[in-house]
């Protein structure tokens, strides 16, 4: 299934209310996808503070990539995804967010059933998860060779 920009758009900014209400105060994207859907939430919530991670997998193991700068704690933090299939890289950044003492709620434009109750925001629920016009073709949790 593929999402056109103005279905992602109207996705996205469907989880804009809930998210004012939590009042983000640094929102944190995953540099695989996110960046497009943590600036648009940046932009109509006025946050400016954006410290984008990458979370690596490796089989069944993730890890943080791009660790981010500064002290976090007592900040609220908001980390975006574009979709979340299993939802393991978003527990374990989530998990690392916590224990460095941030406030963490998470976001994702498109869950599945499975991953839509690790997600505290998100636009959509969709089984398939869709494709991006900004990456490639995904199959699952995991990206198709072409």
């Amino acid at each position: 299934m593929k999402k056109t920009w103005d279905e992602f758009e109207k996705d996205v900014y469907r989880m804009i209310e809930d998210i004012k209400n939590f009042r983000p105060e640094i929102i944190v994207p995953s540099m695989n996808g996110a960046l497009v859907p943590a600036a648009m939430i940046s932009e109509k919530i006025n946050v400016k503070d954006l410290r984008p991670i990458g979370i690596e997998r490796r089989g069944g193991e993730r890890t943080l990539h791009y660790d981010i700068h500064g002290d976090v704690s007592g900040k609220r933090v908001l980390i975006v995804e574009d979709s979340m299939a299993s939802g393991n890289g978003m527990i374990m950044a989530k998990d690392d967010f916590i224990k460095r003492g941030a406030i963490v709620k998470t976001a994702s434009v498109y869950v599945n059933n499975h991953s839509k109750d690790l997600s505290d925001f998100y636009g959509d629920v969709v089984d398939p998860l869709p494709n991006f016009p900004w990456k490639p073709n995904r199959e699952g949790d995991r990206i198709v060779a072409k």
